[in-house]
């Protein structure tokens, strides 16, 4: 599983696959090999297909769609990105958040881009 920041992200995944490891599951953009399996996740598209999923099937339990998805995400981000630095952070600012702009804009808080980037 790799989750680090984009930018070490391929050199990461280039060392997995030299020690012999066939499947990734990545939330970082990265190339792979044939005959290496790669599960590349997008957590925003995840996000944004969860809130179409609840637009389109509305018994969210009395919630407002776009505040139901979001709860249930964030309990995938807390998973996703445990141990990390910063997680902690996150999961912290993350106990108020109900809307999308405010789910990214903690996740953007809690990992910002390298200098640089």
């Amino acid at each position: 599983i790799i989750t680090v920041p984009g930018d070490a992200a391929q050199s990461i995944c280039d060392r997995m696959v030299e020690v012999g490891i066939t499947a990734i599951w990545s939330f970082s953009p990265v190339k792979v090999p044939d005959g290496v399996f790669l599960l590349q996740e997008n957590l925003a598209l995840s996000l944004a297909l969860h809130r179409r999923l609840r637009e389109r099937f509305p018994d969210a339990g009395g919630l407002d769609p776009e505040a139901a998805v979001v709860l249930d995400f964030r309990r995938h981000v807390f998973h996703y990105f445990h141990g990390l630095p910063g997680a902690a952070a996150l999961r912290r600012r993350m106990g108020a958040t109900v809307s999308l702009p405010d789910l990214l804009a903690a996740i953007d808080a809690a990992f910002p881009p390298a200098p640089g980037a």
